[in-house]
């Protein structure tokens, strides 16, 4: 009896920790760009080959973002990698004219991305203050083989006021293809919406110090529940 209680006990610790090694790289964000209010697993799916996104513009100054993430259907893993560029836009609505990458990433195939709400998230190397009044554009390159739906507007999405502009512009356009110069796409002006391939935020990631203290005291309490002290 004692030994069957032992190794309930050590597979119970065994499961902890594997779920706390897990929360150790889960970013916890406080905005995301948008949110969909549908399945996007179900339902039409974009088949595209090239690069699209959308173009949104920031009215107030000190919107932060940290990290950009990729949509994995079902949650099962990337087949493949995908980039995903922001950019600054020097033009209205994103479309036409030069702009500038302010941060780019490669959201790497399989499980090893963090994945929360839907998207594999890859964190900046430092994170981007964008300055307000400004337009922006969101984009990955997609290959018709990892899919996220179609293009998203009206109550199928929430759009996140720190990064959407709400004092009268139209606050998103989406967008595919590309530019000659740049990977940014700027084909197609549908307003107020958002092809939901990419993904961006700010989020922080608990410290390892204070998810260890807490792991620590849930590890005593199993163990002690287990082994009957």
């Amino acid at each position: 009896m004692k030994n069957r209680s032992s190794g309930a006990g050590l597979a119970v610790i065994t499961l902890a920790l594997g779920l706390a090694s897990q929360a150790l790289a889960q970013p916890v964000f406080s905005h995301q760009l948008f949110r969909p209010n549908v399945n996007l697993d179900t339902g039409t799916q974009n088949g595209w080959t090239g690069t699209l996104g959308e173009a949104f513009a920031t009215y107030q100054a000190g919107s932060v973002v940290t990290h950009l993430g990729y949509y994995d259907s079902f949650g099962d893993g990337l087949a493949n990698s995908h980039t995903v560029n922001l950019f600054l836009s020097t033009s209205s609505g994103g479309s036409g004219g030069p702009s500038s990458i302010l941060a780019s990433v490669v959201v790497p195939s399989g499980t090893a991305a963090p994945l929360v709400d839907g998207y594999r998230w890859v964190t900046l190397s430092s994170p981007v203050t964008l300055p307000g009044n400004a337009w922006y554009t969101l984009s990955a390159d997609v290959d018709g083989v990892d899919l996220f739906g179609d293009k998203l507007s009206g109550s199928s999405v929430t759009m996140d006021d720190p990064y959407y502009s709400f004092n009268g512009w139209n606050s998103s356009y989406a967008r595919y293809g590309n530019d000659p110069v740049s990977d940014e796409p700027n084909f197609g002006s549908y307003a107020q919406s958002v092809y939901p391939a990419a993904n961006l935020g700010i989020a922080t990631i608990p410290e390892p110090s204070v998810l260890a203290l807490g792991c620590a005291g849930l590890l005593a309490f199993l163990f002690r529940r287990s082994f009957g002290k």
